[in-house]
């Protein structure tokens, strides 16, 4: 149906059928034409108000919020979804609330909070489950995988995605285009690029039929990326082109930013510098205008590489400086939300012990809880102090080495945070069902004294541990002084700290490690080190499907020297791999690496500890290899 029949179709129709034809008309806008859309949604919401269709109100509001979303009016969006909530609320509506939650993560979610999306999802969830609304669980399980793919957990954004594809086919939703776009960004992230462009082509043909050009634009970018893990640059460069002029007539100026700046960069292949340069500039103004930070980041990034392919030596330096600075402030930023993320969904789980005569073992969680928040607000404020400290040392920094060095330290603490998010899961999915169970056994009137002291006893161990995850992390994070320390010690310790990772990835690490060995310097450092080459050697087993993955290391002493020996199984590393595997910013790992783990493990070898790290090609497999001068009495 075009526009002239939607408008005759409303023209001709009153009452409670004239506002339900208006909110399809604003939906039908809402991709093409977002002003339009907003006008109509408007209309309806009049028409509501002022024939007393209460009934009809929320969805009304429903529309209006993703009218000015698509707009990119945001505020004004997050404006009607706190009205829609408070009316919601006000009637005891669980649909209305479930939407005005929904909008709300969609929200969070387009500015980058997906700690605060996620919350506001599940919320929804709930309120959804409790109705029984199919049509909603389905696109709330989609939001939901989307949350987690960009919090690189694929394994739960499959379980949802596929729960949302489910009730797509059985009800057969026009959504099912964008669950296989989701499921092609879920199969790139896991470099399957074949699969991932077959999905986009399916969605992006499906998009171009029901004329849903911001869908469409998505597509056409993903299609782009995918033709670029494959190395075909025309093809890449085609459909960037094409996904910039779509976004630019929708005025999504963050993608234009986005993309702005990957077309320089293929163009700079090509040898367009007078291209190149134009995106660069168009990419950093409308980052500068929109405060989109890491577009920021990016952009000084790429002016190094583009002024380093021009010959200018002295530029490249002065922006890599820039670029340093910039990715510290926002790395700070995503770390805090994922600490935020961590606070709200833990308490959120507490806040389900309701029943009044819980309260004196309530009182020793909220102990705990205050317990683990203080230790992340130490971790938070450990942060803030290596990033003063860093902002100092880096204008007396003259090497690239110093500025790589210091980096490292930083992103550090991002990873560490990821790994206690991890570690954290299964405990709070334990707490969940204890808590579950206190209602349970509430309303079944079989809440005994041997019952709660029980599942309190469970609790307190799953807290302790959660307590005790904190305080791993952050002893490994904690500055030390020189002092002589056991190695072995140092080594079981980086072991501890990747125990969870491995198991997750089914990785069998055997050790063998001799008593006795003292070393003179810094534990830390050289738990550091084995963390790294642990990490590498897992995500390098992972990428290449190695069917039965091990890890097998071994420290021994030979006569005035510390040998330690890592291998992992897989297939031998290329020899210009090998040559290059300890140079800065070299990676294997595309996108998803920074180059700078392997180069800092040589660094604190050779000129910390005057050792030596090199890497060879052995049966079935690759070997790392250190050794450490012994310390002398």
């Amino acid at each position: 149906m075009n526009k002239s029949e939607y408008q005759a179709k409303i023209a001709s129709s009153s009452g409670k059928e004239q506002i339900s034809n208006l909110l399809q008309y604003s939906k039908i806008l809402q991709q093409e034409d977002g002003r339009e859309s907003v006008i109509q949604a408007k209309r309806a919401l009049k028409l509501c108000r002022e024939q007393g269709f209460l009934e009809q109100e929320i969805f009304c509001l429903f529309y209006l919020g993703y009218a000015y979303y698509y707009s990119q009016d945001f505020k004004q969006a997050e404006k009607v979804a706190e009205e829609l909530l408070r009316i919601s609320e006000g009637q005891e509506n669980e649909l209305g609330t479930g939407l005005g939650s929904f909008m709300r993560g969609d929200i969070y979610f387009k500015k980058n909070m997906p700690g605060e999306a996620l919350e506001q999802y599940l919320q929804a969830l709930d309120n959804y489950l409790r109705g029984n609304h199919k049509s909603y669980l389905m696109t709330v399980y989609n939001s939901i995988a989307k949350v987690y793919h960009h919090l690189k957990d694929f394994d739960e954004a499959y379980n949802y995605m596929d729960m949302a594809l489910e009730i797509g086919i059985e009800t057969d939703s026009p959504f099912c285009d964008t669950f296989r776009m989701n499921m092609g960004s879920i199969k790139y992230s896991e470099d399957n690029f074949e699969k991932a462009m077959e999905l986009y082509q399916v969605a992006a043909a499906g998009y171009r039929k029901n004329n849903q050009k911001t869908a469409l634009a998505g597509a056409v970018f993903n299609i782009g990326l995918a033709y670029g893990a494959m190395e075909k640059p025309e093809e890449q460069l085609e459909n960037y082109l094409e996904a910039y002029r779509l976004f630019e007539e929708l005025r999504d100026w963050n993608n234009v930013s986005k993309i702005s700046n990957l077309i320089a960069m293929n163009l700079l292949d090509k040898g367009d510098f007078e291209g190149a340069y134009r995106h660069l500039q168009q990419s950093e103004k409308l980052a500068d205008e929109h405060d989109y930070s890491w577009h920021k980041v990016c952009v000084l990034e790429n002016y190094a590489r583009y002024y380093d392919k021009l010959g200018d030596y002295k530029k490249p330096n002065e922006y890599l400086r820039d670029f340093v600075h910039k990715n510290n402030e926002y790395q700070a930023k995503i770390n805090h939300e994922k600490i935020a993320q961590l606070n709200a969904k833990y308490k959120a789980e507490i806040y389900r012990l309701q029943n009044q005569e819980l309260k004196a073992s309530n009182q020793a969680m909220t102990n705990q809880i205050k317990q683990l928040n203080d230790s992340l607000g130490e971790m938070r404020g450990k942060y803030d102090q290596l990033q003063g400290e860093f902002g100092k040392a880096i204008e007396k920094l003259n090497t690239q080495g110093d500025i790589l060095a210091n980096q490292s330290q930083l992103s550090d603490m991002g990873e560490m945070v990821s790994l206690i998010a991890h570690q954290w899961r299964q405990p709070l999915n334990v707490i969940g069902i204890l808590v579950q169970s206190f209602i349970e056994a509430w309303e079944y009137e079989e809440l005994s004294e041997d019952f709660v002291r029980e599942q309190t006893r469970i609790t307190m161990e799953q807290i302790q541990y959660m307590s005790d995850t904190i305080t791993d992390f952050r002893n490994f994070l904690k500055p030390q002084q020189e002092t002589r320390f056991n190695l072995k010690n140092a080594i079981e310790r980086a072991i501890h700290l990747a125990e969870f990772m491995l198991i997750k990835g089914e990785v069998k690490l055997e050790s063998e490690l001799e008593e006795g060995c003292i070393l003179a310097g810094i534990e830390n450092e050289i738990a550091q080190v084995v963390l790294n080459l642990v990490n590498n050697a897992r995500q390098e087993m992972k990428s290449r499907q190695v069917l039965e993955p091990v890890i097998r290391l071994r420290m021994e002493r030979c006569e005035n020297e510390y040998i330690i020996q890592l291998y992992n199984s897989g297939t031998m590393l290329p020899e210009e791999v090998k040559e290059r595997l300890f140079d800065p910013y070299f990676t294997t790992k595309g996108e998803d690496g920074t180059g700078l783990g392997l180069y800092i493990c040589k660094m604190i070898i050779e000129n910390k500890y005057k050792g030596t790290i090199s890497v060879a090609n052995v049966k079935d497999g690759v070997e790392f290899r250190i050794l450490l001068p012994v310390t002398k009495n």
